[in-house]
């Protein structure tokens, strides 16, 4: 059985590969997603190879399970953080240069495996059958687990990062669903090191048998969960090759800006965009654009939201005859939903619990 579904799933992650590799979307989250299916693939390959007897394949994929896992953690929380825009701009950035930056201790993973692995050559079929029975020899090199221990640690710190950024930055639902992914992957990822590093006995049929079937399900949801995002006008945070910002003063832009809110509130135009708030700030787009991600660390939709829910929290405070209903249209709002989404994002509540928490 664990043959058939390491296929399958194996199969399934090369056809999602292909997929987002021939797709012109130009979301940086593209060549993370690449990434982990590629290392996902490349491990249903490797419990194939075990469990169906292919001793000279399995002998030598394994040695190189430490380095594809590196890959594997460097990408999973980074594609998290970029959906959820808690990516940082190097984790944004897709210039050659960067990812390299970024992908170092993948390639040293590679450096110290290569030579490993030729040295120990002759000792392959050995350290296969010490990984697949938990038995020890003195004779098999403990460079090849040790990577992939640390590949293991890795990605769990990547995961920490992706969880505490989300409790520092995102609210409401969104929120949830980042720390709630998160958190499980954490778990699963600890199991995969107690099944290395802790447990006598090897359960890697267990863990082969796990990741076949949960992780092809978790992309499929995933991809699901980006394309809702995107149908939402969900707004991508991007990197910027070239600041703009040294053209202007900031301390100014900020004070007109909080000048525009305050006193003009535009915010509450069903239909404002960028273009209308960097004409009556007097900056160009591209500008105003790279001062609300990079200096302000927020998208231009989540900013107008955060004025029309500011607005709407003093609305329901002071005007408890109007419906909520018509208050989120007097903020801006085009719909009942939208509002509730931006309200519970900003709040972390429902606006019919924020108004029955206020005393009149």
């Amino acid at each position: 059985m664990i043959e058939k579904i390491t296929i399958i799933s194996g199969s399934l992650s090369l056809f999602l590969f292909l997929g987002e590799g021939i797709s012109k979307e130009k979301y940086p989250w593209r060549l993370y997603l690449i990434v982990i299916y590629l290392s996902h693939s490349f491990f249903m390959l490797l419990g194939w190879a075990i469990f169906s007897g292919h001793k000279d394949y399995a002998a030598t994929l394994i040695y190189f399970a430490g380095p594809i896992m590196f890959c594997h953690a460097w990408a999973l929380p980074r594609s998290l953080r970029c959906i959820s825009n808690l990516a940082t701009l190097e984790e944004l950035k897709r210039d050659f240069a960067s990812v390299i930056k970024d992908f170092f201790p993948c390639l040293i993973s590679f450096a110290i495996i290569l030579p490993t692995y030729f040295i120990n050559y002759d000792h392959r079929f050995e350290f296969l059958n010490v990984v697949t029975s938990g038995t020890n020899s003195k004779s098999v090199s403990l460079i090849p687990p040790l990577v992939l221990i640390s590949a293991i640690l890795y990605q769990i710190y990547g995961l920490g990062v992706t969880y505490f950024r989300s409790r520092n930055f995102l609210l409401g639902m969104q929120g949830r669903i980042i720390r709630i992914v998160s958190g499980l992957l954490i778990i699963r990822s600890l199991f995969g090191f107690a099944e290395r590093a802790v447990s006598k006995t090897s359960y890697l049929d267990l863990h082969i048998l796990s990741s076949g079937i949960i992780i092809p399900l978790f992309f499929l949801l995933y991809k699901r969960y980006i394309s809702y995002q995107l149908r939402k006008g969900y707004e991508i945070q991007k990197p910027y090759k070239q600041s703009r910002l040294n053209e202007i003063d900031l301390d100014e832009l900020e004070e007109r800006l909080q000048m525009i809110m305050q006193r003009d509130r535009i915010y509450t135009e069903e239909s404002i965009t960028l273009a209308d708030l960097a004409k009556y700030a007097d900056v160009t787009v591209h500008q105003l654009s790279e001062y609300l991600n990079v200096k302000k660390g927020i998208s231009f939709r989540n900013y107008i939201n955060e004025w029309r829910v500011n607005l709407a929290c003093e609305m329901l405070k002071t005007k408890p005859e109007m419906s909520i209903l018509d208050i989120a249209y007097e903020c801006g709002f085009k719909a009942k939903s939208s509002f509730h989404l931006a309200f519970q994002k900003h709040t972390g509540m429902h606006p019919k619990k924020f108004r029955a928490a206020i005393d009149f």
